[in-house]
């Protein structure tokens, strides 16, 4: 009769998640970029969806109209896109570049308006900046992966102890085989 108890709770136990990706769109281009690697956005998708149960994945992005392809790539493969506008801004060097700085909109959409939607979060960005949101989910139990862009180039605090458990490397040969175009 205990293995009959057992199975029906298993029968009610909701076995898939529910899962939101929040990409911070130029930390991964960035990193990307820098390690000379082309994102597949389909094989993307699909991995988030596959291995993370993520079931919308939402890219926080800057606009400018030089960046049509790569916006309607993402959407093509199934990203929702939040768009903020790029402004000029100067660098240390005196070099003036566009700038759209989603860290804030990211995590308002994160803590704010998806927070009821989701079960976990899955972070894609390697930024230091988003340690108190990492931190945060963490304590409530909503946070299931932060995905690092490059090993390369990445924030070091994510090396915490806390944190430690929570973070895939997307350039580590598995994962890049999964969400690379060849």
């Amino acid at each position: 009769m205990g293995k009959i108890l057992i199975l029906e709770k298993r029968t009610i136990e909701k076995v898939d998640e529910h899962n939101f990706a929040f990409i911070d769109a130029q930390n991964l281009y960035k990193s990307l970029i820098k390690s000379g690697w082309k994102l597949d956005y389909f094989k993307f998708r699909k991995y988030l969806q596959k291995k993370f149960g993520v079931v919308k994945a939402i890219v926080f992005i800057g606009k400018q109209n030089r960046y049509k392809g790569q916006y309607a790539m993402y959407h093509k493969a199934g990203f929702e896109l939040v768009y903020k506008d790029a402004v000029p801004y100067k660098d240390k060097d005196g070099k003036i570049t566009m700038k759209a700085n989603v860290d804030v909109d990211l995590t308002v959409g994160v803590l704010g308006t998806y927070i009821d939607q989701y079960d976990k979060a899955v972070i894609i960005s390697g930024d230091g900046d988003f340690l108190p949101l990492y931190f945060y989910l963490k304590n409530i139990g909503k946070l299931k992966r932060i995905i690092v862009p490059s090993k390369k180039s990445y924030s070091t605090e994510l090396n915490n102890q806390a944190l430690k458990d929570l973070v895939t490397f997307m350039n580590l040969p598995l994962e890049k085989a999964e969400i690379l175009s060849s």
